[in-house]
């Protein structure tokens, strides 16, 4: 088994946890882990590329380089 498959079998298993023992399909369960680990909006850092979730005011922090639109904003 692959690094990538047993992480993902131990979220899921994580998240079994936490519902539990409510009976959910793994449909259900999928969509759980990608709203977990894939941010609903992003933006592309203009210093380095990376792809960065927005805030909730809509700015962007680069944890990669470090950049922050809001920065500028407030200037």
């Amino acid at each position: 088994m692959s690094d990538t498959s047993i992480r993902v079998s131990r979220a899921i298993h994580r998240r079994l946890a936490v519902l539990g023992g409510k009976d959910y399909s793994i449909g259900e369960v999928i969509k759980m882990l990608l709203d977990d680990f894939v941010p609903e909006e992003t933006e592309i850092c203009p210093d380095c590329g990376a792809d960065v979730p927005l805030d909730d005011e809509g700015c962007i922090t680069c944890e990669n380089c470090g950049y922050s639109d809001c920065e500028e904003n407030e200037e």
